[in-house]
C-alpha cells in the first residue's frame, strides 16, 4: 500500500523531464503543482509527497464529483451523492465518505479523492477523503479549501489552465493507467455465509463472550472489553485483556455472544462476515445455534 520511490525511479525521472524540456513538450511531473494550504493533516502518514500525481495515483482508489448531502450517523461521515466518476467504479451513488466534519459543506458539490476501505466490521464500504486537497467545484470552476477556519479558498495548482474541472479530468485521465489500485486484484468480503456449516468452517476462533465494558462507539462499531464465557475453537483468550471491535447494532452490552473470528494478516483478528458472525442470546437463532457449535466442537476450557 505504501512504497518508497526508489533512487533508479528518480534517476529515470529526470531522465524523462530532461528529454520533455529537450523536445519542448511539458513535463508531466511539474505540470500540476498544487498550492499550500493550511489543512496539512496527512504528511508524514505515507512515505510519498503530496503532489497531484501522487494524489491521483497513489493514494486514491476512486475519484468522482459529488455532491454532500448529509452528515451520517457515524462521526466525521457524510452521505454523498456520486456524479461523475473519474476513477473507479462505484457500486451505488450513494456512498458514505469519511472527512473531518469541518473540511465539507452541506449541499455543495466537490472533486473527491478517495480511498476505499471495506471493514466487514462497518454495515457498508466507506471512502476515506484525503484531507489535504478539499476541492469545491463551482461549475467548471476549481477552489481549493485553504483555510478551514476561515473558510477560504484558492485556485489549487499554481499553472492557471488547470484551474477549471475540464482540463483537470483530461489529465487525470492521462496519467490514471499508472493507478496503483487498478492494479491491485479486488476482494470481496463475504456479507452473509451460506449456512452455519460455512460459518464455523471459516471462523478460526468461535467464543462465546460477555461484552462488559465499551472502550469507544463511533456509531458503526463498538470497541469492547469482554469477558470470555467458553471457547469452542481455537486460541484460549482467558485471563487476556482484549478488545474487540464489533458491529455497533449487534452487540448487547452485559449480553452473552456467539462470535465467530478469523485471523488476518498482522496477527489481528476479525469477524468472519459483515452479518451473522455475531449473535446475542436476545436473537431467536442464539441458543439453536450454540447446540451445534457445542456439539460439533470439543468444548475446551
Amino acid at each position: 500500500m505504501r512504497k518508497k520511490v526508489s533512487i533508479v525511479m528518480a534517476v529515470c525521472l529526470a531522465v524523462l523531464l530532461a528529454a520533455s524540456l529537450y523536445h519542448g513538450t511539458e513535463s508531466r511531473a511539474n505540470s500540476l503543482e498544487i498550492r499550500q494550504t493550511q489543512n496539512i493533516t496527512t504528511q508524514g502518514l505515507y512515505d510519498y509527497d503530496l503532489t497531484f500525481d501522487n494524489l491521483v495515483n497513489k493514494y486514491s482508489s476512486h475519484i468522482a464529483t459529488a455532491s454532500v448531502e448529509e452528515l451520517a450517523k457515524g462521526k466525521n461521515t457524510f452521505k454523498v451523492r456520486v456524479q461523475e466518476p473519474l476513477l473507479g467504479t462505484f457500486e451505488k451513488d450513494n456512498i458514505l465518505v469519511y472527512v473531518d466534519e469541518h473540511l465539507l459543506e452541506i449541499g455543495e458539490t466537490y472533486v473527491f479523492f478517495l480511498r476505499k476501505f471495506d471493514d466487514k466490521a462497518y454495515p457498508e464500504d466507506f471512502f476515506v477523503q484525503n484531507s489535504d486537497f478539499i476541492v469545491k467545484l463551482d461549475d467548471d470552476k476549481l477552489l481549493l479549501l485553504k483555510d478551514p477556519l476561515s473558510k477560504e479558498y484558492d485556485k489549487p495548482f499554481i499553472q492557471d489552465k488547470y484551474n477549471n474541472f475540464s482540463e483537470m479530468k483530461k489529465y487525470i485521465d492521462s496519467i490514471k493507467d499508472k493507478n496503483e489500485h487498478l492494479s491491485q486484484k479486488s476482494h470481496k468480503l463475504l456479507v452473509q455465509p451460506e449456512d452455519n456449516q460455512q460459518l464455523m468452517s471459516l471462523a478460526d476462533h468461535i467464543i462465546e463472550i460477555t461484552p462488559d465494558s465499551l472502550v469507544e462507539d463511533n456509531g458503526y462499531v463498538k470497541s469492547v472489553l469482554f469477558k470470555l464465557e467458553e471457547r469452542f475453537k481455537g486460541a484460549d483468550f482467558k485471563n487476556k485483556k482484549m478488545i474487540l471491535v464489533l458491529p455497533t447494532d449487534q452487540v448487547d452490552i452485559g449480553k452473552k455472544h456467539l462470535v465467530f473470528l478469523e485471523e488476518v494478516d498482522g496477527g489481528g483478528l476479525d469477524i468472519v462476515s459483515r452479518k451473522g458472525s455475531v449473535i446475542s442470546e436476545t436473537s431467536e437463532n442464539y441458543h439453536e445455534l450454540r447446540t451445534i457449535v457445542a456439539n460439533t466442537f470439543d468444548k475446551e476450557n
